[in-house]
Parts: C-alpha cells; sequence; structure tokens
C-alpha cells in the first residue's frame, strides 16, 4: 500500500487541526512536467474512501510525498 504525505485541515471536529499526517492511497499514473519534475496522480477514493472537502479524491503531488510505509 502506498501513502501520501497530506496536511489535514480537519478530520474530526474536537481535534487540533492543521496537522500532518499519511493518507492510504492508489498510484493511477507517473510522468514528468516540463520541468522535469517526477510527479504522480493518486486516487484517496481507494482503499479508504477518503476525499477533500470539495470533493475530491484524485490529486498530482509530486513523487517525494508518496511513500511505502505509515
Amino acid at each position: 500500500m502506498k501513502f501520501i504525505s497530506a496536511n489535514i485541515v480537519r478530520f474530526v471536529d474536537d481535534s487540533k487541526y492543521p496537522t500532518t499526517g499519511k493518507i492510504p492511497c492508489e498510484v493511477l499514473e507517473t510522468f514528468k512536467d516540463a520541468t522535469g519534475r517526477e510527479l504522480v496522480r493518486v486516487s484517496t477514493e481507494k482503499p479508504c474512501g477518503i476525499d477533500s472537502a470539495e470533493g475530491l479524491s484524485q490529486f498530482i503531488v509530486s513523487r517525494g510525498l508518496i511513500t511505502e510505509d505509515f
């Protein structure tokens, strides 16, 4: 399973946020942008059904944010 490092703004109302954390994700594709940066398109829909406050579950992030450990 892969994880994305993220800034979590709100998860439960009685906790202290924003905070950093890791979210399980599925890697959909990897590619380089016009400047050569390694980017990854991920989905947080699988395995846990997580989405953003705006209802988004797919994101393009820097390759360095993807880890294999929680």
